[in-house]
C-alpha cells in the first residue's frame, strides 16, 4: 500500500514575509505622504482664501471711502485748516505704533450713518496706516481736534504702500491740494509684500475736480 501523498503546506516562507513587509511599509509611507499632502494642500488652501478675503475687504473700504470723499478741509490742532481735503504719503513698514507714524491715507467722508442720533454730522475722518507690517484703519467721532478710535487691522506681512494720485492728466507722487481743489481725481496705491508680490489698485475720487 502506498503512502499517502503529504498535502501542500499552506502559508508563507520567510523571503516572502520579509517581501510582504516591505511593501506594506512601501504603502503605509505613501499613504501617510498623500494624507499629509492633503492636509497641507488644505491648509495652504484656507490661507490663500483667507488672504484672498482680505484683500477684497480692504479695496472695498478703500473704495467706499474716496468714492464718498468730501472736499472738507480738517483743521489741526491749533485751528488751521489743512490746504488739501486729502492727506496721503508714501511709507515703508514702521515698528512704532504711537502717533501718526505710517500713515498713508488721511480723508473726510460722507455718508457716516447716525442711527443712534448722536449728536455729529454724517461726515467722518478716516485714516489708513502702516504699523509692524499691518494696513490698519481708523476713525474718529468728529472731523477736526478729536481723538481717533481703536484701529481695526485689514491686511499683514506688508513692507510698503506707495500712493500716487492723478491731477488733471497725469498720475504724480505728491499731492498738496488748495481751497478750490482740495481733492485729487484718483488714488493708487502700490501694496509692497515682498519684491515679487505687489499689488496695485486705483480708485476713483467723484469729488476731485480738474
Amino acid at each position: 500500500m502506498k503512502a499517502p501523498v503529504p498535502k501542500a503546506q499552506t502559508g508563507f516562507t520567510l523571503v516572502e514575509m520579509l517581501v510582504a513587509l516591505a511593501a506594506l511599509a512601501l504603502l503605509t509611507a505613501l499613504a501617510g505622504s498623500l494624507g499629509l499632502s492633503s492636509l497641507n494642500s488644505r491648509e495652504r488652501l484656507a490661507a490663500v482664501q483667507v488672504d484672498v478675503a482680505e484683500q477684497l475687504r480692504l479695496w472695498s473700504l478703500l473704495k467706499a471711502d474716496l468714492n464718498q470723499a468730501a472736499g472738507r478741509r480738517v483743521r489741526d490742532q491749533a485751528g488751521n485748516k489743512r490746504s488739501g481735503a486729502l492727506f496721503a504719503a508714501s511709507v515703508s513698514d514702521r515698528a512704532d505704533a504711537g502717533g501718526d507714524a505710517g500713515v498713508f491715507l488721511e480723508v473726510v467722508r460722507r455718508g457716516w450713518e447716525n442711527s443712534t442720533e448722536a449728536s455729529r454730522s454724517s461726515l467722518q475722518a478716516v485714516r489708513y496706516r502702516l504699523v509692524a507690517g499691518r494696513i490698519e484703519r481708523q476713525n474718529r467721532p468728529f472731523v477736526d481736534r478729536s481723538e481717533w478710535g481703536p484701529p481695526i487691522t485689514l491686511f499683514e506681512d506688508i513692507e510698503a504702500v506707495e500712493v500716487s494720485f492723478f491731477d488733471r492728466d497725469q498720475w504724480v507722487e505728491n499731492w498738496t491740494g488748495a481751497p478750490n481743489r482740495p481733492l485729487p481725481m484718483a488714488v493708487k496705491l502700490k501694496i509692497k509684500r515682498s519684491e515679487t508680490d505687489i499689488l496695485t489698485a486705483s480708485f476713483r475720487v467723484p469729488e476731485g475736480r480738474p
